[in-house]
């Protein structure tokens, strides 16, 4: 029973350690949206990080304020040769739902960045009035 909480403890630990080391290698996010194209982005990465960074997925996803809902969700591969991010490097990526949307303001962005395995190194949200 000692051995099992002991173990328990120490995987607890090991575990908060790496989240924490994983949350500090996520790259600062800039949203800007197209506004003759308002089913597209600009996405820009930016590495302030010390070690390199490795981006693969970036999903955006559009939602309307006013009626509640998601308009379009789209994922985006980055392409292999932009996947590592070095220090003080920056990627931008102009990223476009399948389907258009009206021209109408007021739509709420979600981007969603992700390593290539799935899992999230950071969320933007951009509420463009």
């Amino acid at each position: 029973m000692k051995r099992l909480i002991r173990l328990l403890i120490v995987s607890v630990v090991l575990l908060m350690i790496t989240e924490a080391a994983q949350a500090q290698n996520s790259p600062a996010v800039d949203t800007d949206p197209i506004p003759e194209r308002p089913h597209c982005v600009k996405v820009t990465l930016k590495n302030l990080n010390a070690a390199a960074i490795v981006v693969g997925f970036i999903e955006l996803t559009v939602y309307d304020p006013a009626r509640c809902e998601r308009l379009c969700s789209i994922r985006f591969t980055v392409p292999k040769d932009q996947r590592r991010i070095r220090f003080c490097q920056i990627r931008a990526f102009e990223i476009c739902c399948q389907q258009s949307i009206s021209p109408l303001p007021g739509y709420i962005y979600r981007v969603r960045v992700l390593n290539p395995a799935g899992a999230l190194l950071v969320t933007d949200w951009l509420f463009a009035p």
